[in-house]
């Protein structure tokens, strides 16, 4: 397949007509970008002191679209199918995907606007360009769960494939430990889990949540925050903010560089981190 996004599941393709629709040129490849950046001026003082840690915003998808059909009430049918694909009013996210060939990658997204419909009766068609707002950033790509012991080395796939921060995983470390910390070696963003009086013991997971700084002990191995022992209050984060799993380009065409370090006080018996990879 050629490039092509679906709306909740609906293909609207690039070049095929499907179901009487297809993405006219207007259609963006990819977003703007627009870090928000900061940085400190000293009066009195020459240039500014960069702040190179600018936190990524919310991006938008532009997509123009042609509907057509050989009758008016053919044509009628088929624009109501395009308007409940939008999600109107049901405070529910749209899950968009972008297909460039053999890639598919997922956003949830909500609708921002969609300009007034250009209308050409004698040839049965109508177009418009319909925006839509993806909070988190970035296209994601399909989930995996990877193990890590002890190691200032590891390299993370995902992070690797990302041209963006991962800011939503999850980790799931088998006991025993007294005490966990993973540090991104190229972001310096830290997550570190450790009061002095909790422990997971040989036959516990602790599941942590890094971005919304939750943690708990369960008794299995499970990925849900329905159960356990809440230990919230032993998280903290350091360095440079929440742990994003990072890289960077270095040295040639499609080459990525990237490391983290996994510390486990009183244990190795290794952490699952469950990501996607992040694009835009």
């Amino acid at each position: 397949m050629a490039t092509a996004y679906k709306i909740n599941g609906f293909t609207i393709g690039g070049k095929a007509v499907t179901s009487g629709m297809y993405l006219m040129e207007g259609t963006e490849y990819a977003p703007a970008l627009a870090p928000r950046r900061a940085v400190i001026e000293v009066p009195g003082a020459h240039y500014a002191i960069p702040q190179w840690n600018d936190p990524l915003s919310q991006i938008t998808v532009s997509l123009k679209i042609r509907v057509v059909d050989t009758s008016p009430e053919g044509l009628a049918s088929r624009w109501d199918t395009l308007m409940g694909l939008l999600g109107m009013g049901i405070n529910q996210q749209i899950v968009l995907t972008r297909i460039r060939g053999t890639i598919e990658e997922s956003a949830d997204a909500q609708l921002v606007s969609m300009n007034t419909p250009d209308f050409s009766c004698p040839a049965n068609r109508t177009e418009a360009t319909i925006i839509f707002n993806v909070p988190g950033g970035a296209w994601r790509g399909t989930q995996t769960d990877e193990t890590f012991f002890n190691s200032s080395s590891n390299t993370l796939p995902n992070a690797l494939a990302s041209t963006v921060p991962i800011a939503d995983s999850l980790l799931l470390l088998k006991g025993p430990a007294t005490s966990f910390t993973i540090t991104d070696n190229t972001s310096a963003t830290t997550i570190f889990w450790g009061d002095g009086s909790s422990s997971v013991s040989s036959s516990q997971w602790l599941l942590i949540d890094p971005r919304y700084m939750r943690a708990r002990i369960q008794s299995s191995e499970t990925w849900s925050f329905s159960s356990g022992t809440n230990t919230t209050g032993a998280l903290e984060f350091r360095g440079n903010g929440p742990l994003t799993f990072t890289s960077k380009g270095s040295g040639s065409f499609g080459n990525r560089t990237g490391t983290f370090t996994v510390t486990t006080a009183g244990g190795n018996n290794g952490v699952q981190v469950r990501s996607k990879y992040a694009v835009v």
